[in-house]
């Protein structure tokens, strides 16, 4: 059966993926291949946000402790990546322009909805643009881990 610790293994490993190619790429100048696990870790963590959505209602992350603003502001802004692309994540990140040894993959500054959401496009705005997004999936894990203490036991 699938359950909330499966699903956390695959967005863990996913992101230990990222981080070991993180490495490899600084050696080798290949940022781009990072992209790979990028997208993997994106898809895990689009998984938990629906399993999370599903069983606790879409304020979820106002149940945890602590959690009233950069909880609620991680999640709100990764739901306006997601809603606005629709899973083409190409579209909302970019390789910033540092050179090769230390690039990284970054959301994009802005990004245009055809649906109005003013709510989530701040928390965007605020806390992923132009962020790196391994500093992003931290975040994520953090609350994901505190959403799993919580809410599932």
């Amino acid at each position: 059966m699938v359950n909330i610790d499966l699903i956390l293994k695959g967005y863990d490993e996913a992101f230990l993926r990222l981080r070991t190619q993180r490495d490899d790429a600084k050696i080798s100048g290949d940022s781009k291949s990072l992209y790979i696990p990028l997208v993997e870790t994106l898809g895990w963590a689009d998984v938990i946000e629906e399993f999370f959505d599903e069983r606790f209602g879409k304020d979820w992350m106002l149940k945890l402790p602590n959690s009233k603003s950069d909880y609620e502001q991680v999640i709100l802004g990764f739901r306006y990546a997601r809603n606005v692309v629709h899973h083409r994540w190409a579209v909302a990140v970019e390789l910033d322009s540092k050179i090769p040894l230390f690039q990284d993959w970054c959301w994009k500054l802005t990004l245009e909805s055809t649906r109005p959401q003013p709510k989530n496009r701040a928390a965007y705005e605020s806390k992923l643009a132009g962020r790196a997004l391994r500093h992003t999936f931290k975040d994520l894990h953090k609350i994901y881990g505190s959403a799993r203490k919580y809410l599932v036991d």
